[in-house]
């Protein structure tokens, strides 16, 4: 088994994880959040939240897969692993959108593309709305009938780069669209969300009515175990983030993935199992239309001119 390829091919399908956690908002482990609707991402905005005060759907007496079922076309496994090609000009061929690169890193160790996903999500209205008024919402912000919310996302390129014993992963992607049933308010879905993340519902009602939720990105970052900063990055305003807050005993790569460095057998070097002490960013932002993310193990700084160097 080729040890750095199922690294980088694990690098890759976290990245795309990464992605479709951030868009299905399922950081926040709730079917109410998963709700919130997208139509195209223009601006990436970060909301603070402390995982301790997300009400808990079992003690409510709620049962998240009976408020929402999900539907998706395709292979998910397939989606997130990828079909690996034979460079970035074969990738440009099979998707939709002008792929970029990291030109500065010289060709890349790996370059995949992740198929495009339907998706759809089935709503039972009711229990939604006995949700609401469980959270001290208000339950007619939602239509008590059953809904379908249609989710489309783009194809994806996963670019993999070596950087001696560190690495650089790009993912980049058409903004998703989401089309919402007739009757349903993305902002009072906005409200919902932020009130599941803990907000006291009349903050969470001021706040949402300040966001376009028909063109924003709103991702959770967890109290403590995460930090987010805005960026200008690519020419556009993006958010980096980081695992693990200040003062925090352990930092740990935002995909989840640890790597490090050892000799291989034949004398170069190899990525290996985890260790605590490695760590990773991601930046995040969106241009053109299109979504990326840059994960690496350099710095802070190193990553947004890392991002700048895209072409």
């Amino acid at each position: 088994m080729n040890v750095l390829r199922t690294r980088r091919a694990a690098v890759a399908a976290a990245i795309v994880a990464l992605f479709a956690a951030s868009l299905a908002l399922a950081p926040v482990r709730a079917a109410a959040a998963q709700l919130l609707a997208i139509f195209r991402v223009n601006e990436i905005r970060t909301v603070a939240f402390d995982p301790d005060e997300v009400p808990s759907f079992e003690r409510l007496g709620f049962d998240p897969d009976e408020i929402v079922t999900f539907e998706r076309g395709g292979s998910p496994e397939a989606a997130a692993k990828g079909v690996a090609v034979d460079g970035v000009a074969e990738a440009g061929a099979a998707v939709s959108f002008p792929v970029r690169v990291l030109a500065g890193l010289g060709q890349p160790a790996e370059v995949t593309v992740h198929p495009a996903q339907h998706i759809r999500a089935h709503v039972d209205g009711a229990r939604l709305s006995a949700l609401l008024e469980a959270v001290g919402l208000d339950p007619a912000a939602v239509p008590a009938e059953p809904a379908t919310i249609d989710v489309q996302t783009g194809d994806g390129v996963v670019i993999a780069y070596d950087e001696g014993p560190g690495y650089a992963t790009l993912f980049e992607t058409p903004s998703p669209v989401v089309v919402l049933p007739e009757g349903w308010d993305p902002t009072l879905l906005g409200q919902m969300y932020l009130t599941v993340l803990g907000m006291d519902p009349r903050a969470a009602q001021a706040m949402a009515g300040t966001i376009d939720w028909t063109s924003t990105l709103v991702v959770p970052v967890p109290a403590g175990e995460a930090e987010a900063v805005d960026v200008r990055v690519d020419g556009v305003n993006g958010v980096l983030f980081e695992t693990g807050g200040r003062g925090s005993p352990e930092r740990r790569p935002v995909t989840g993935l640890d790597r490090e460095t050892r000799p291989a057998t034949d004398g170069g070097p190899r990525i290996g199992p985890v260790r605590a002490s490695s760590m990773a960013r991601v930046v995040v932002w969106q241009k053109g239309g299109i979504l990326y993310a840059l994960e690496s193990t350099r710095t802070a700084d190193g990553l947004v001119a890392l991002a700048n160097e895209l072409r």
